[in-house]
């Protein structure tokens, strides 16, 4: 009998972590259990390089109850940068049977183990619409990476489905799609994430934090306290549509805020742990572990520093994705808060603070991206800021780490806010360290206008009560540009060395609509765009790291006003040449001034022949006029130093040319102001001087 490989019921989710210079991968997919109580669940994945010829190699491990059918399998020794073709799936076997005997043994199974049951002996048709491509991360200090970064996905529970689940038998409980409402919306800024990487190809996605909300009825209504009901909502939010298909693509690094447990969990007080609490806590982890971090690149074999015997390991890890290592802190299981000695209170433990210290100590010249689930700066006057109101001392020891080592290239990735927002901390000294903070908040958060009501009656019903909650939730907990300080003191500034300046500046947009960003990272500059839910570009920030040349980039050229007459394909011909001159002069003009480069992409608006031919004067023969054409240009060219708080203007130069191209004058005005942030401007005006 062949058996069937079926498709994951959650998954498949990709991590990855370098290792001896090669990429391992950690996928993770949840199956179904047997309908008979004795069948076996298996996970299994091949795998093989998209290049021609290549031949699959295959992956098992067993699906366990305990971790809700799920398994986390490893594949050692991929090669970095590299396009690689997968499946994954699952099958179930009778125990002791051939396929049992074959599968049995984790880890890579090339061959046969009895002589009678192959790789033939199993089906894949029906995953033949699940083969996915995935690209390793590169191993190359000198490529860029590109992330997208999300947080605070909260699809909002129906609280009459949720209970009356609680309560009735087996059997009578109501459909689980019905638990979750919005999910439509809630899936569909996924598809706008994998439009993008389709138009240009993302390295990896890090979800930082909420990426459930298991407390919605925790406070409210009715308490999720069990492991299931963690299971049901990571199932409901994993497996849909658009989330699945991106995270089976791209590789994906996840850590939990507070949202995952309940809001501001642990609470900042003294008071012992109940045991209801603990084993809310326990459950709660438990179902992370399962459905976050077996794909996560975590030491599985470290204990948790907390010594908890119910916590199997440490939840921070660290990788690398080209020019930048990224270091993904745990910001809630391992926190120590002590009212009546605020300043031992410690966000993280000694041996993560030791592990990041050392981190950051290493590679001093790469670009360093620090996953902070709650962001370091600006404080959110809206709520209780961790870092500034409790742990200050030990954001201060990270800080005066970054600058004893003189780190230019720094960025802080956080959500939790719900807002997206790009920040600064500015160093004092001439030859500064400079710390970049993005915030990238909410993936999803529910609104009276989105509606997923599929049915008349469901819209009058199910979809008035929706909008009646959403409004609620809209008014108490939705967030508004002015919920929020920025360019704000950093709070306890005293308790800091003299490193840094006491302002934080904020070039970008406070952004509090639905979105997610996209970071695109270089050697020397980190560039942040944040969309909406439909896709469409709200914000766009450049900056440069310390120490780096500066650049300029001229990305047009923008005719804003011809006054001569051409008659003849000699003026067309000399307006080309004029052009060519332009761009050479501006780029010797900024060679020679500052020490600057620049980078010169002309993408020419104007098109001569046809914009020109209209106004050529012709004889009744439409044929070009002999007369020699004779007149002057006179071009004007600004060119701005970009900076993130603004832009200044280097200067303008004055190109004066004859037409006969004998006489050419090149004058270069120095001048200073400002104008919006980030654009770059090139204009000239052509006129006739005779």
């Amino acid at each position: 009998m062949v058996a069937t490989i079926q498709p994951l019921y959650v998954g498949p989710i990709i991590g990855m972590k370098e290792n001896n210079n090669k990429i391992k991968a950690f996928v993770f997919g949840r199956g179904e259990p047997g309908k008979d109580g004795n069948t076996n669940i298996y996970g299994v994945i091949r795998i093989k390089a998209k290049e021609q010829n290549s031949t699959y190699q295959y992956y098992v491990k067993k699906m366990e109850a305990s971790l809700d059918w799920s398994c986390g399998i490893e594949i050692i020794d991929l090669e970095p940068d590299t396009e690689y073709a997968y499946q994954f799936g699952w099958v179930g076997v009778a125990p002791n049977s051939e396929e049992d005997n074959f599968l049995k043994n984790p880890g890579v199974v090339t061959s046969n183990n009895n002589g009678v049951v192959d790789w033939n002996s199993f089906d894949w048709h029906l995953l033949d619409k699940f083969q996915f491509q995935i690209k390793t991360l590169s191993l190359n200090p000198q490529s860029g990476c590109s992330v997208v970064l999300g947080s605070c996905r909260w699809m909002l529970q129906n609280p009459i489905v949720s209970i009356a689940n609680k309560i009735l038998p087996k059997g009578l409980t109501i459909d689980e799609g019905h638990i979750i409402w919005f999910k439509t919306e809630a899936d569909a800024i996924y598809k706008q994430i994998f439009n993008k990487h389709k138009e240009n190809p993302l390295t990896q996605i890090i979800l930082c934090g909420d990426q459930i909300y298991a407390d919605y009825l925790s406070d409210w209504i009715y308490p999720t306290v069990e492991t299931n009901d963690y299971y049901r909502l990571y199932k409901l939010a994993f497996s849909q549509e658009n989330i699945k298909n991106l995270m089976a693509r791209i590789p994906t690094f996840m850590i939990m805020d507070d949202h995952e447990f309940k809001n501001e969990f642990p609470e900042c007080n003294d008071s012992p742990e109940t045991q209801s609490q603990r084993s809310h806590k326990i459950n709660a982890i438990k179902a992370y572990q399962i459905y976050q971090d077996q794909h996560n690149p975590t030491d599985k074999k470290q204990s948790h520093p907390t010594g908890d015997n119910d916590i199997s390991n440490t939840f921070w890890y660290s990788y690398q994705d080209g020019c930048a290592d990224f270091f993904v802190m745990d910001l809630r299981t391992e926190c120590n808060y002590d009212k009546e000695n605020p300043q031992e209170n410690k966000i993280i433990s000694n041996e993560q603070e030791n592990a990041l210290i050392k981190w950051l100590s290493k590679d001093i010249d790469k670009v360093k991206c620090i996953v902070s689930s709650t962001p370091l700066f600006p404080r959110n006057k809206r709520e209780p800021y961790r870092y500034g109101d409790y742990y200050y001392n030990q954001r201060n020891k990270i800080l005066e780490k970054i600058a004893q080592e003189n780190l230019k290239k720094v960025i802080f990735l956080s959500g939790d806010f719900h807002c997206s927002m790009t920040s600064i901390l500015e160093g004092k000294d001439t030859d500064r360290t400079n710390i970049i903070q993005i915030i990238s908040s909410p993936l999803y958060e529910p609104d009276s206008t989105h509606l997923d009501s599929t049915s008349i009656l469901d819209w009058l019903v199910d979809g008035s009560i929706k909008r009646v909650f959403s409004r609620i939730l809209n008014y108490f907990g939705g967030r508004k540009p002015d919920d929020f300080e920025y360019n704000e003191k950093i709070q306890h500034f005293d308790t800091l060395t003299n490193s840094y300046k006491e302002d934080v500046v904020t070039p970008s947009k406070i952004i509090t609509n639905n979105n997610f960003t996209r970071v695109n990272i270089t050697t020397d500059k980190v560039e942040v765009l944040v969309f909406d839910e439909n896709g469409q570009e709200l914000d766009r920030n450049l900056i440069y790291f310390q120490n780096q040349p500066k650049k300029f980039t001229i990305k047009s050229l923008k005719c804003e006003e011809v006054t001569a007459t051409i008659t003849n394909t000699t003026g067309i011909g000399l307006f080309d040449k004029v052009l060519s001159q332009t761009v050479d002069t501006a780029v010797n003009l900024v060679k020679a001034t500052d020490d600057c480069l620049l980078e010169v992409y002309v993408d020419n608006q104007i098109k001569p022949k046809a914009k020109f031919t209209k106004s050529m004067k012709k004889n009744e023969d439409w044929k070009f006029e002999v007369k020699p054409f004779d007149y002057t240009y006179r071009l004007t060219i600004k060119l701005f130093e970009e900076d993130y708080t603004g832009n200044r203007l280097l200067g303008v130069l004055d190109i004066l040319q004859d037409s006969d191209q004998t006489q050419t004058k090149h004058t270069f005005h120095a001048k200073q102001g400002e104008i919006d942030k980030f654009r770059y401007t090139l204009s000239y005006s052509i006129s006739n001087m005779s």
